[in-house]
């Protein structure tokens, strides 16, 4: 019998079981193979937090904020403004999305989105996974 890593005693009869301990050695005698892991994981594309707020593209979920933005006007009909409405029309600042058990989408509108003295009015909309909306959050009315 041999010495084999750490002191352990390892048998050097091919087909022997290897010392508890000892390293490179099957139960069959033969090299164990490693599975070799790239050095550094693959990552998602673009930045992901499971649960938290993504960014809504206008251009490419036009549909969905139209349908969050005409529900949001049904309970709150001073959104729905024109150029003669007090305060003027909306612009879309910024819109967000959560993925909960169904959708959260924050609306953030303001008669001028560029203007840092304006407040804007912040929505957000719970949508369930049946297609119902629900306003649950308000600021800046």
């Amino acid at each position: 019998m041999g010495v084999g890593m750490a002191g352990v005693e390892a048998s050097s009869t091919p087909g022997a079981i290897a010392a508890v301990g000892s390293l490179g050695s099957s139960i069959y005698g033969g090299r164990r193979a490693l599975q070799q892991f790239p050095s550094q994981p693959a990552l998602m594309p673009g930045p992901f937090l499971a649960g938290g707020w993504s960014e809504v593209s206008a251009d490419q979920d036009f549909q969905t904020l139209v349908n969050v933005f005409n529900y949001a006007t049904l309970v709150m009909p001073e959104l729905n403004a024109n150029a003669k409405s007090p305060g003027g029309t909306m612009e879309l600042c910024e819109a967000r999305s959560q993925v909960v058990a169904g959708m959260n989408y924050f609306l953030s509108l303001s008669p001028d989105c560029a203007d840092p003295n304006v407040q804007p009015k912040n929505i957000t909309v719970y949508q369930s996974l049946d297609g119902q909306y629900e306003i649950t959050a308000l600021a800046g009315f």
